[in-house]
């Protein structure tokens, strides 16, 4: 953004310092590089983490130069830092820089990156429902608990949604705390192989009473489309070992595991929903999406 809002004439009116890790800061370097100059424009968005560690450093080796920022408002604070305000702030520091080209906040929409919906035609609303009857049917008020990811396009539908990874363990703590309602942990086989087996082994271990389900569309879909542990390919299309969640649950001490597809006859489904509800303590049903 700062090379197409400042041209290449930029390196013969200014010096460019390229930070590529900021924690730790590289002290020692910014220190001569602050040394060789009077005055720093500091390109970040939204908290000017980098301005005030810059500042310090100044200061901690009294080093006299201006250092300009969003705390001097020479950059907008909040949300992306477009490439108008880019060259608006060099026009102001470096009047004298000749400009290839003209950006501004009226065609800020252009710089807007193009986002695939990955989660177009999701099912997850039809899962829901299907939860929603069966759980009717048995006389339990239904509270989902579910991990983002795919469930952000129901999340006006969900109880709780906390963490990648959380949905288990959030609905274990709300199934100890006697909530009024049946809290379901619902996540998806990514989120499974991401941080779920832990809380499920807390969960059988402690002898819980918990149901739980887990969305199967074999990758990591609201992402696009990645795979994960379970995915018979790598990252890199290649063929590697796909791990079952089935028997890494009953390995977690799981002992009511099911599997049903989402496009099996309704009665299916619900029937083994039914008798998912109807078990004790920890059960797992693996909901497979296509």
């Amino acid at each position: 953004k700062l090379m197409e809002a400042g041209g290449s004439e930029l390196f013969n009116h200014a010096r460019v310092f390229k930070l590529s890790t900021l924690f730790p800061l590289p002290e020692s370097l910014l220190t001569k590089f602050l040394l060789s100059v009077d005055e720093v424009l500091i390109l970040e968005e939204t908290e000017p983490y980098l301005e005030n560690q810059i500042c310090s450093i100044a200061h901690r080796n009294q080093i006299r130069v201006r250092v300009r920022g969003s705390l001097d408002h020479t950059i907008s604070r909040t949300g992306e830092l477009f490439r108008w305000e880019i060259q608006n702030a060099l026009i102001h520091l470096l009047p004298q820089l000749p400009l290839p080209n003209s950006f501004s906040q009226e065609t800020e929409q252009d710089e807007w990156p193009t986002i695939k919906n990955h989660c177009e035609n999701c099912r997850y609303d039809e899962l829901l429902d299907v939860l929603e009857r069966t759980a009717e049917k048995e006389g339990l008020k239904s509270l989902f608990v579910a991990d983002p990811g795919c469930f952000v396009s129901v999340a006006n539908r969900l109880t709780a949604k906390y963490s990648m990874g959380s949905a288990v363990a959030v609905a274990d703590g709300m199934v100890r705390s006697k909530v009024k309602g049946f809290p379901i942990a619902i996540l998806g086989d990514s989120g499974f192989f991401h941080s779920s087996i832990p809380a499920i082994c807390n969960a059988t271990h402690n002898n819980r009473d918990l149901m739980i389900i887990v969305a199967d569309n074999r990758k990591a879909l609201a992402s696009g489309g990645q795979s994960h542990p379970g995915s018979s390919t790598d990252t890199r299309g290649r063929e590697a070992r796909e791990l079952n969640i089935e028997e890494i649950s009953k390995a977690c001490g799981v002992d009511h595991i099911s599997t049903v597809n989402l496009d099996d006859e309704e009665g299916k489904v619900s029937d083994t929903l039914i008798k998912a509800y109807g078990e004790s303590g920890v059960r797992l049903v693996r909901v497979l999406i296509d």
